[in-house]
């Protein structure tokens, strides 16, 4: 591959996970997700999304547009009830809840990421919910939210492209499968069954786009 092509692989990759990112990470009710939504309701996706398969790809699209065009109140009660709470959560955001054998938050493979991204000079910065924009530094919240992650894993591809097969393989792919089909079997809108859909498919082709696989990982939830 030439550095034309790994470019426009990386761009490609850097723009398909942080859409993706941003909306496993904002509530639709907040304007910059809704954008997002409304922006993916009305393009081809399936023409124009550079990862997957196209029969499923096409399906995320169809549920996407359906989802987009039900009320903005359906969407964010969902967000909530599939992100927020209260109550149980059916497909948890976070990697260590699935990695960890105790199934908790900031558990090991959250600390092993933590020191990961350290001993790479990467800061961590705690996404907003739009594309390419950043908050304060915060050591308070996990830093392998699915919404978190995609985010990071699109400025990784863009900007520090020699790292992100290590970051997929080691602290994503591991994991991020079960919670995609987690979250497709949990949603009851439209919107974030097509997500979940896109999501894991994209991540596939990203995988095989690059020859990876993940880690071998024991899988607590």
């Amino acid at each position: 591959m030439n550095s034309r092509d790994r470019n426009g692989e990386a761009a490609a990759i850097g723009q398909a996970v942080s859409i993706l990112g941003t909306l496993l990470l904002g509530n639709p009710a907040d304007s910059d997700t809704a954008a997002i939504i409304e922006g993916m309701a009305s393009l081809d996706v399936t023409a124009t999304w550079p990862f997957g398969s196209e029969q499923v790809v096409r399906q995320a699209d169809q549920l996407i547009k359906q989802g987009s065009a039900l009320t903005r109140k359906s969407q964010s009660e969902e967000y909530r009830r599939l992100f927020v709470g209260p109550g149980h959560l059916e497909a948890p955001p976070w990697g260590s809840v699935y990695l960890d054998s105790d199934q908790v938050v900031f558990g090991n493979s959250e600390l092993a990421l933590r020191d990961w991204l350290r001993s790479r000079g990467i800061q961590r910065k705690q996404p907003l919910g739009r594309v390419g924009k950043v908050a304060r530094e915060s050591a308070a919240t996990p830093c392998d939210h699915i919404g978190e992650m995609l985010v990071l894993l699109g400025w990784v591809s863009e900007r520090r492209n020699h790292d992100l097969d290590e970051l997929l393989s080691d602290h994503l792919l591991p994991w991020a499968d079960r919670y995609f089909e987690l979250l497709q079997s949990a949603a009851r809108h439209p919107l974030y069954q097509g997500i979940a859909l896109l999501g894991r498919t994209t991540l596939e082709g990203i995988a095989s786009a690059r020859g990876i696989s993940a880690r071998s990982a024991s899988l607590y939830f």
